[in-house]
């Protein structure tokens, strides 16, 4: 799968030895599991400079694992499938009222599995750090993308090229990139992928972004929250009436019913 990556990776090498002042030794190969790997006295290379290789990006697939017991939302995941199957798109998924644990971060994983032939270049999952201090900077989360893709690459400290690179890395290719954690609009209008790729937005603030769907989640239906505290709990550990109780005394919030249920 990787012949042609392998192939440049190895010109790159042969072609290193006249500058070395020396022989130098590198192997290059693929492993049983498909990952390429370089082995031996070789250098990395600077993408968006003279000489660097043409290589092809890797995929790569970074979501954690779906939930087993994902439950309800299926509106919701119907419209996001939707939007984002049909050519590339982007999608903000924001709380009512800025609630946490309200289920943003796994519903766009959930999503993401779902959609996951549907965009095979691949599937990352960033942390942007919204709701920190000190949120991450666009241009780290571009640098994130590009050495996902191009793990072997040493990147230039220009901003603008950086994204430069970024748009070249992902043109062409179906690749899905799950913003998790946003502070603002802001922070994610340069890390919107051009299409065929597509973005999921989380943040705990709406995004009123130009051509991006706006999606706000509520607190669960009570009939999908005790269905979930049933799925965790078991089906002889609590009547429907104690566990109608659990949810109201969890405001029905899904980081709140797990916790309960566990």
């Amino acid at each position: 799968m990787y012949g042609k990556l392998i192939q440049a990776i190895k010109q790159r090498f042969t072609g290193n030895r006249a500058n070395a002042g020396g022989d130098r030794a590198a192997a290059v190969g693929e492993s049983a599991n498909g990952a390429v790997f370089a082995t031996g006295d070789h250098n990395t290379f600077h993408l968006g400079q003279p000489g660097a290789p043409p290589l092809h990006p890797i995929r790569s697939h970074t979501l954690p694992a779906d939930l087993a017991d994902f439950t309800g939302r299926a509106e919701e995941v119907a419209r996001l499938c939707a939007r984002l199957s049909a050519g590339g798109g982007t999608v903000a998924i924001s709380a009512i009222d800025g609630l946490g644990g309200i289920g943003k971060s796994a519903l766009a994983v959930h999503v993401g599995h779902q959609l996951a032939a549907a965009f095979p270049a691949a599937q990352l999952i960033l942390d942007l750090g919204g709701t920190s201090d000190a949120p991450v900077t666009p241009s780290a989360i571009m640098a994130q993308v590009i050495v996902s893709l191009q793990p072997m690459a040493q990147l230039p400290d220009d901003e603008q090229t950086i994204a430069a690179i970024y748009r070249d890395v992902l043109a062409g290719g179906r690749h899905l990139l799950i913003l998790d954690n946003a502070r603002d609009g802001t922070q994610v209008t340069s890390l919107l992928p051009p299409p065929p790729s597509a973005a999921i937005i989380t943040s705990r603030q709406p995004m009123a972004l130009a051509n991006v769907e706006a999606l706000r989640l509520d607190i669960l239906p009570s009939d999908d929250a005790r269905a979930l505290l049933r799925e965790i709990t078991g089906a002889e550990r609590a009547s429907d009436q104690d566990l109608d109780r659990i949810a109201a005394a969890c405001g029905y919030l899904p980081l709140a019913l797990r916790v309960a249920a566990t």
